[in-house]
């Protein structure tokens, strides 16, 4: 394919692309608007999230609604009340943190914690990057690595896990490796489950070697669900990267999940028809500024930083590359800004990362005669509210007024 004619290539219209458009074009008050032209580059044809749901802690949602989003979003999100903390052996409650009970979030952060499909989230994004009319996007592109990195646009790389644009850039990082975790999700109607099973919380059941979460979506009339848990031989349905997305063999859920799940969570599973299943791959933790960013091409979201599902940040982190990578481009030169965005954003992407990682163990914590289990819960039990509300996290991004 021929060079771009553009300031900016996006390689990839996922939340992260999607976002840095939007942030590029919607600037928060006290920033100007970045002049420079901005095309999206998509290898799909067709755009599709194959994603089921998401959480939003208020450090996403305060640049979503600065965006002017706020409307949008509360059409199709939920605002869950409580974040509860389960058992998996026998259901007992271990902690709980009140959400939009109490205004608890809202009045602490100055944004909700919000729950969606990841393809209303999407949806949401190309609405509005189409309706500025200021970007082109071109589908069914797939990005060539001989154009564009030399003295042509520059380029971001917004392609996944699996980006083209770091394997071209950095050819020396290893690919990403096997978890030793599988995950199972499922979305639900609320309708039709029975009362006791339906939710207006974010629910999560801790492990030995699993866990389970559920929580609201669609406005509260879906329950999304995802079940994770250790499984070291994955090659039977992880062969190969094209088949991370699959239908379940139930046998799976029912094996490693059911026997030991109490009656009401067993139930709940056993009342889902179909679930979707995927292995989970990672990457080392970003080290540096340069793992980022070098020389005319930039990374965001999973293709810099993909973050294991146990701390809920993957899409929040995108928005806030998104968002920052923005702000840096509409103050300085391009290359200059492609650094700046790299060197503001690494070490708070690692420590996510980290945070990421760790909770994933502390989840699925298994020990002899269960004393690792005992200590988790234990220290949940005690310290529970100051353990799920991290104030480092949650506090940052544009303010509202």
């Amino acid at each position: 394919m021929g060079t771009v004619n553009s300031d900016l290539r996006v390689v990839g219209a996922g939340i992260g692309g999607l976002s840095l458009a939007l942030a590029h074009i919607r600037p928060p008050r006290g920033l100007g608007r970045d002049e420079r032209r901005l095309v999206i580059q998509e290898k799909t044809p067709v755009l599709s999230e194959v994603g089921a749901g998401l959480q939003l802690g208020p450090n996403a949602v305060r640049h979503l609604f600065s965006w002017g989003l706020a409307s949008a979003l509360r059409s199709v999100a939920f605002e869950p009340q409580r974040l509860i903390i389960h058992s998996f052996l026998n259901g007992q409650i271990l902690a709980q943190l009140p959400l939009a009970e109490q205004g608890r979030i809202l009045n602490q952060y100055g944004a909700p914690y919000l729950t969606l499909r990841r393809a209303d989230l999407q949806q949401i994004l190309l609405q509005a990057v189409n309706e500025t009319g200021a970007v082109e996007l071109q589908l069914n592109q797939a990005w060539q690595p001989e154009s564009g990195v030399g003295s042509g646009p520059c380029v971001i790389g917004g392609d996944g896990l699996w980006s083209a644009v770091r394997a071209s850039v950095w050819p020396e990082a290893q690919a990403p490796k096997a978890t030793g975790h599988v995950a199972w999700r499922a979305l639900v109607s609320q309708k039709a489950l029975p009362a006791a099973w339906r939710s207006d919380s974010v629910r999560v059941w801790l492990g030995p070697r699993c866990h389970v979460v559920a929580y609201p979506v669609a406005a509260g009339e879906q329950l999304n669900l995802v079940a994770i848990a250790n499984q070291k031989d994955l090659q039977a349905i992880a062969s190969t990267t094209a088949n991370w997305d699959q239908e379940a063999d139930l046998n799976g859920v029912r094996t490693l999940l059911l026997p030991q799940a109490p009656a009401a969570l067993r139930a709940l599973l056993e009342a889902v028809p179909a679930w979707r299943q995927w292995p989970l791959f990672d990457r080392p933790l970003v080290r540096s500024a340069a793992d980022m960013a070098r020389g005319r091409v930039a990374l965001l979201g999973d293709a810099a930083h993909p973050m294991r599902p146990y701390f809920a940040q993957g899409a929040a982190m995108a928005i806030e590359d998104a968002s920052e990578l923005a702000a840096a481009l509409s103050e300085c030169p391009t290359e200059l800004a492609l650094s700046r965005y790299a060197e503001r954003r690494w070490q708070r992407c690692a420590r996510v990362q980290f945070a990421s990682v760790r909770n994933g163990r502390i989840f699925h914590a298994n020990g002899p005669f269960g004393w690792v289990q005992k200590a988790r819960d234990a220290s949940l039990r005690l310290f529970g509210p100051q353990l799920l509300d991290p104030a480092w996290l949650y506090g940052g991004g544009p303010p509202l007024s």
